[in-house]
């Protein structure tokens, strides 16, 4: 997984995390005041199903992992968690999720916490592959 090359302090990923969930709901808040957004119903990117308690369980296990991340490691992951955390506390509070940038050449509307899931598991692909390309050069090595 992700290994970030400097040390960051729980301290300093958490007030991230908590800057990068302020930013989403300013965002999502700003859109919806000037009337340009659409209603999400589902979570992220628009995925319908489950019922509220499932959704809480899953809330419950993203902050769990969240928590048990160490400090300085995996930032696809943290990023992962972060857009879903944002997204349930949405649907949470309001029912629903609020999406404000539309892909039009795919039809879907997103927000900053989707992109924040997308991010994440590009982080977590480029990581696995750059660890794996490394353990196939030292495999030629050896």
């Amino acid at each position: 997984m992700l290994s970030v090359r400097r040390k960051w302090s729980p301290l300093s990923l958490n007030s991230f995390g908590l800057v990068l969930l302020l930013v989403d709901f300013l965002s999502k808040h700003w859109f919806w005041s000037r009337g340009e957004y659409v209603e999400n119903t589902g979570v992220s990117f628009g995925w319908q199903f489950g019922t509220d308690w499932w959704w809480i369980l899953v809330f419950i296990c993203l902050c769990w992992w969240w928590l048990r991340l160490k400090d300085e490691s995996r930032v696809g992951e943290r990023m992962i968690i972060l857009g879903g955390v944002a997204n349930l506390i949405d649907r949470f509070a309001y029912g629903r999720v609020i999406d404000w940038i539309n892909l039009e050449f795919v039809g879907l509307w997103i927000n900053l916490a989707d992109l924040y899931i997308s991010a994440g598991l590009g982080i977590m692909l480029m990581d696995y592959w750059r660890f794996r390309n490394k353990q196939v050069n030292e495999n030629k090595e050896a």
